[in-house]
């Protein structure tokens, strides 16, 4: 008689994966608490780098994966690789995320242990828990420590390391910055389409992928290239209610389908606030360390948009974009200059935009 005990620990062709596919960028004899961003504009993969490193780094070892996206992988493993591994067949192995709590997460609750968090646009789902959840806040300074404590892993994405919290962002080990190369000066010589590949620049920010650091260093690593093609549609922003699988060859044996499917609210949020995010960057991107507020509101075409400056000044606040006392009852805006191009800040050009 099989006991319930036995059948959870009993081998399955889910265990033979992970030798089959070799990690991405996990150091399996290291501890699991490692920190992974992903940045890049909209439609440069971010999205679906993080689900596959999820994937083939976490969820194949066995460790649970929550996440605000709905990530979902097949395995048709043949009957050949399964005798390898003392099995009498093949058949089917299977991967699921769970849903994350982002009240929990912010609060790094004792629910989550032994796993992974993989957080898609991280600066706007802890923007839309906060708002949710008066002062909310991250629990814990040190994001590392409490990581080590549940012995989990950190996946995110964002559209720029400048709105990533900077606990999180401090304790990073891993930065990969995606561009579609359809959208480089070759591609566009070329007239490449885009999605079919995307390009990864990894900055080792800590020692944990190669010994050394970025910061002493100076150096990434080669640009690593993925092919997109075969994961086109795993990601369906636009068909939210549909589940579509995709099948996408991943050795000699084997084959695959994936599925992903983004937050609800997550998309929400940036059909509302992500022009906001947009021309933050740009101030950032033209080294502008501090805006006034009425300044900031022209700059912003508030009127024009019809969004009260009350309501952006709340949304600021939520992005992580702190207002100190100017004079006279006026407010500035401090602009976060990190860039990964230098870690340490961009030079911070000694300007303040004034009212002309």
């Amino acid at each position: 008689m099989v006991t319930e005990q036995t059948a959870a620990t009993a081998p399955s062709l889910n265990d033979i994966i992970q030798f089959e596919i070799p990690p991405l960028l996990r150091r399996q004899h290291l501890n699991r608490d490692v920190i992974i961003g992903l940045v890049g504009d909209r439609g440069d993969g971010k999205s679906l780098g993080g689900g596959i490193i999820a994937l083939i780094d976490f969820m194949l070892q066995g460790d649970p994966c929550w996440s605000n996206m709905q990530i979902g992988a097949a395995f048709e493993v043949d009957d050949m690789t399964a005798y390898r591994y003392g099995f009498q067949q093949g058949g089917v192995a299977s991967f699921y995320s769970e849903p994350l709590d982002m009240d929990r997460f912010l609060k790094f609750d004792k629910m989550y242990h032994g796993g992974l968090f993989f957080i898609d646009e991280i600066n706007i789902a802890i923007a839309d828990a906060r708002r949710a959840m008066s002062n909310q806040n991250l629990q814990s300074d040190d994001v590392g420590q409490m990581l080590r404590k549940l012995e989990c892993g950190l996946i995110y994405t964002c559209i720029h390391e400048m709105f990533v919290d900077v606990r999180i962002r401090d304790m990073t080990d891993i930065f990969i910055r995606t561009s579609d190369t359809a959208l480089s000066p070759e591609g566009l010589n070329r007239r490449q389409r885009q999605g079919l590949e995307f390009e990864w620049i990894i900055y080792p920010m800590t020692r944990k992928l190669t010994g050394r650091r970025y910061a002493d260093t100076g150096q990434t690593l080669d640009p690593v290239y993925i092919k997109g093609q075969p994961f086109w549609g795993a990601i369906d922003s636009l068909e939210m209610q549909k589940r579509k699988k995709y099948s996408v060859k991943v050795g000699q044996g084997e084959s695959m389908s994936m599925e992903m499917k983004e937050s609800h609210q997550v998309l929400e949020a940036r059909s509302q606030w992500g022009w906001l995010y947009d021309e933050i960057q740009k101030l950032h991107d033209d080294r502008i360390p501090d805006v006034l507020d009425r300044t900031l509101w022209e700059y912003l075409k508030l009127k024009e948009r019809g969004v009260s400056p009350v309501a952006v000044g709340k949304q600021l606040s939520l992005m992580g974009i702190t207002k100190r006392s100017w004079r006279s009852g006026r407010w500035k805006y401090v602009i976060d200059t990190f860039d990964l191009k230098n870690c340490q800040g961009l030079d911070r050009t000694e300007v303040v935009l004034t009212e002309g």
